[in-house]
């Protein structure tokens, strides 16, 4: 800090927020001049002082370099971050919750966390909260566990597409509850970008990426034949409706194959 010029008793501040470190220098080096300008030439600046000034403002520069620094590598990080986090896009996550949706009669995957190792009884609930279905009891390891369920209802009938809660309860092999923890699986539909902060938006939801537990393959984009074409499933013989091929992808091999396309 430089001493007041003229004699006076303040100190002079040399206004360091916002300034970088070649705006710091041109201020210090004209204070510095004004002040050996307008001292008492009967007792001028002690050498010592003007080297521990300059030992300071060395001092200063160089921490405001490297807040420079700083400031443009979290830029970087953060514009690096928010491209990997774009590569989510259309992946399956698991997160939090207890929601399963019923799609095609396949049930998305639930995922449970579980202190203790024992049986865990899960029981599913249509939208208006009924019980549909109550799944046998199964064993399951302290730590992580899929809940199977075959989307069907207890009378073993298909029950329809649509959105479920599911309510998992675990005990030990003496009979006592144990604590647990549930997550759904969900496709990544879009990333938002806010503030440097990142939203996944799984399942119509908003979670961050904090929440996520696990990554997956997204389900791929069947095109489906219509209905009556050749094309068409025939009894449950050859390639699912429409050769069940994701977009994008070449046409498949002829079903059934020849002897030439197995060799």
């Amino acid at each position: 800090m430089i001493e007041g010029i003229g004699g006076g008793s303040g100190p002079v501040g040399l206004g360091v927020e916002g300034n970088g470190a070649g705006e710091l220098r041109t201020e210090f080096m004209n204070l510095l001049i004004t002040q050996m300008k307008n001292q008492d030439p009967f007792s001028p600046m002690d050498s010592s002082a003007m080297v521990e000034q300059l030992a300071t403002f060395s001092n200063l520069e160089q921490l405001q370099g490297i807040n420079d620094r700083l400031d443009a590598s979290m830029v970087l990080n953060q514009s690096l971050n928010n491209t990997m986090m774009m590569d989510l896009v259309g992946k399956r996550v698991t997160v939090a919750g207890n929601e399963v949706q019923l799609k095609g009669g396949v049930p998305s995957r639930t995922l449970i966390r579980t202190s203790t190792g024992g049986k865990a009884t899960a029981e599913i609930k249509d939208s208006t909260g009924v019980v549909v279905r109550t799944v046998d009891p199964q064993n399951v390891k302290a730590g992580f566990n899929t809940i199977e369920w075959d989307g069907n209802d207890d009378n073993g009938d298909p029950l329809p597409d649509g959105q479920y809660t599911i309510e998992v309860t675990v005990s030990d092999p003496d009979g006592v509850p144990g604590g647990v923890v549930t997550f759904q699986s969900g496709i990544v539909e879009a990333i938002q970008f806010d503030n440097n902060f990142q939203t996944l938006i799984v399942n119509g939801r908003p979670y961050s990426p904090a929440d996520v537990v696990e990554v997956g393959v997204g389900d791929p984009i069947v095109v489906a034949a219509p209905p009556g074409s050749e094309e068409d499933d025939e009894e449950g013989e050859g390639p699912p409706a429409g050769n069940g091929q994701p977009v994008g992808l070449p046409d498949p091999l002829p079903w059934p194959p020849s002897g030439d396309d197995l060799e």
